[in-house]
């Protein structure tokens, strides 16, 4: 988990930068736009003394009340978050997230450091600056500010692209996974695990008992198309490998060892999982603890040992946990198929027959008819008869095991997309202040040139030109740190490389689009100004 959470945290980093972003840009503009304020309430009377303080409080109270706003809406982000945990992401803890102390001191000292900040920037600009008194009462202030405002507007831009970007990284992610084929058909196909116990089942003999009854009363079911089980299944986060030797080979040398992922199996397993038999065939009745022990493997398998030949009929000893030899045939290929994962590659496997290596561990496969839940109750109902004390669990159809392998990429993405158009609303209401502000700024000026016949064009692009400027900025900023901080998601990704020109694309165009009609606003009321009222009001 430590990948997703890393990235999840950079993602609120920048988020709190974007927002720390607009708050500078909003004081730095409100306490220019005061200074005229200021300058009278000076010419009243008012001591420095006394506007620092009536300051200290405004800026109190804003961050007071935007704090306590954010750890409300942290405790119901919270719940938010719970809920989009998927059972089947196995994420550690997680009844454990909540807003504790720790959280809610992390926001009391933002809260403080944004009250001190808004105080300290309104106190530099709007008391302690040595504007002329003249100069504040014709409007001649307020220009000197605007190379701050533009480069953290730069960086905003910058950081919603970053956010955007990862967000189009994980979504082409999941859209690469979902056309992923696992090898098996989850179509239509219930399971469940059993294990039995030592006591009631010491012997071989009494788990083939349970296991091949079991077979026998599924298979009268009539809603039952094929039914088989395995001691772990595809995607269950669990398995083993064993060593084997192929006979007439020698491992000479360590590294000639040869290794294959296990699983036993047992009834007509392949055909409830829809594994394609691509070569020899698969273990029936005839094949028994009496007869040779047969084993099955995958195409994997049988394409690194045997590339240029046939697998079957090929001698196997195999090394068990025990330290015994066991030696058999293979007698069959299936397709591979994703053990641990649709973003990993499939492992080359083996499967060694029930009857000849019984296990205590079933987890059944069972395909139905119709549809897997309609057969939940029967299957239950089946285990129950053979042994009315044997539990079972985590009764749920195949397709699950599918869902829960895209549970932990589709939370990262819908996170980091929640993120992405947070920042992307923020910096696009910081483009607008700036904006807005700017051309209230230069009213007189705008009302002057089109008073001198400037058109509703120049007008526009006297307005947007500046706008252009920061976004495409912003962009190129964003463009080189997305790329450059998109290696952090390489843990995340599958399909798709962390410079993917599709999801930069997209990304680019959808914050362009944003930024433009954000700052377009702003620009269209400057289309509107009356030259003759600007003037006079000058």
């Amino acid at each position: 988990m430590r990948p997703l959470l890393l990235v999840l945290f950079g993602a609120v980093a920048l988020l709190l930068f974007v927002a720390c972003g607009n708050v500078a840009n909003l004081a730095i503009s409100r306490s220019v736009a005061r200074q005229t304020e200021f300058t009278v309430r000076r010419a009243l009377g008012a001591t420095n003394v006394r506007l620092v303080g009536q300051l200290f409080i405004e800026s109190a109270v804003l961050a007071s009340l935007g704090g306590i706003a954010g750890m409300l809406l942290a405790w119901w982000g919270t719940g938010a978050v719970q809920a989009a945990i998927s059972p089947g992401m196995n994420l550690p803890r997680a009844a454990e997230i909540a807003v504790d102390g720790r959280a809610l001191g992390f926001a009391c000292v933002v809260t403080v450091l944004t009250a001190a900040s808004m105080w300290l920037v309104s106190l530099s600009r709007s008391v302690l600056g040595s504007v002329s008194p003249a100069r504040v009462m014709r409007g001649a202030v307020g220009q000197h500010h605007q190379r701050v405002t533009s480069a953290v507007i730069v960086a905003e831009v910058a950081f919603a692209l970053m956010l955007l970007a990862g967000t189009g990284l994980l979504i082409r992610t999941v859209q690469a996974l979902t056309k992923v084929t696992p090898g098996f058909d989850v179509d239509r196909v219930l399971t469940m695990k059993t294990t039995l116990s030592e006591g009631a089942y010491a012997s071989d003999d009494r788990i083939r008992e349970f296991g091949t009854g079991l077979l026998r009363v599924l298979e009268n079911e009539p809603q039952v198309a094929q039914a088989g089980f395995a001691n772990y299944l595809p995607m269950s986060r669990g398995g083993a490998a064993n060593r084997f030797e192929i006979e007439g080979r020698a491992d000479t040398r360590v590294e000639d060892q040869k290794f294959s992922w296990v699983s036993i199996v047992g009834g007509r397993y392949f055909e409830a999982m829809g594994i394609p038999l691509l070569g020899g065939r698969l273990p029936g009745r005839e094949d028994t603890d009496t007869s040779e022990p047969v084993f099955v493997i995958d195409e994997a398998l049988a394409r690194r040992y045997w590339p240029n030949a046939d697998p079957v009929g090929a001698h196997l000893t195999w090394h068990r946990d025990n330290n015994e030899r066991w030696t058999g045939v293979v007698i069959g290929v299936v397709g591979s198929v994703k053990f641990r994962g649709l973003a990993a590659d499939a492992p080359a496997s083996a499967y060694w027959w029930f009857p000849q290596t019984p296990t205590r561990d079933f987890s059944l496969v069972v395909r139905s008819t119709t549809d897997a839940a309609s057969i939940a109750s029967a299957t239950v109902g089946a285990i129950r008869r053979i042994d009315p004390n044997q539990a079972v669990a985590d009764v749920r159809a195949l397709a699950a095991f599918v869902s829960d392998d895209l549970a932990r990429p589709r939370f990262a993405m819908q996170l980091l997309g929640g993120f992405a158009v947070i920042a992307l609303l923020l910096a696009g209401m910081g483009l607008y202040g700036v904006v807005a502000f700017w051309v209230a700024r230069r009213t007189s000026e705008i009302g002057l040139r089109v008073a001198i016949g400037a058109q509703p064009g120049d007008v526009l692009w006297l307005v947007m030109r500046r706008t252009v400027l920061l976004v495409g900025g912003g962009v190129a900023i964003g463009l080189a740190a997305s790329m450059a901080s998109a290696k952090a998601l390489a843990g995340l990704l599958y399909g798709v490389t962390p410079a993917d020109p599709t999801a930069l694309m997209l990304a680019t165009l959808f914050l362009v689009v944003v930024a433009m009609l954000a700052a377009y606003l702003p620009a269209r009321r400057a289309l509107h100004v009356d030259p003759v009222v600007a003037l006079r009001a000058d």
